[in-house]
């Protein structure tokens, strides 16, 4: 009787240690954190991560912005009102494509639940594409490229 206790005493002390292991400060994980996406169970849930991820690619969007603007202003100066012009203009190209895709004048009443999400998840992919065209205005051309315009 004696030594089933001590068994039993000691498979607890083995499963409690090795649990206690994986959650110890400093220690890693093997499984990757899951995504808002993966854990969003209700249409507000999905909306919220959509919205996260536009944020987060407007983030993106507006640092490759300030790095262009400080890049031209350092190598021409003339050149920033025309990049500040040109982003003024895409943002309302952007406001102005997601009202021709979402065209209704109630959108709630028109798309439903899930007209937020699919707003913010067709704006984080535009900002997407405005933040690689701004990346390109950074990098070098392509060797013998003479249309490829202003590089700062």
């Amino acid at each position: 009787m004696l030594h089933g206790k001590f068994l039993i005493a000691g498979v607890f002390a083995s499963v409690a240690s090795y649990l206690f292991a994986f959650s110890m400060p400093g220690q890693t994980s093997k499984q990757p954190k899951p995504s808002c996406w993966d854990t969003a169970l209700t249409q507000s849930a999905m909306t919220a991560c959509a919205a996260a991820d536009f944020q987060q690619a407007e983030s993106a969007m507006q640092r490759e912005y300030k790095k262009l603007l400080a890049k031209a202003n350092a190598g021409n100066p003339s050149a920033a009102p025309k990049i500040e012009a040109a982003q003024r203009a895409w943002l309302a190209f952007r406001d102005a494509q997601l009202e021709a895709m979402f065209a209704a004048d109630n959108k709630q009443l028109e798309y439903g639940s899930v007209y937020a999400m699919c707003r913010r998840i067709i704006e984080k992919n535009l900002t997407l594409e405005r933040t690689k065209q701004l990346s390109a205005m950074m990098s070098s051309p392509p060797e013998g490229d003479v249309c490829i315009g202003d590089r700062y």
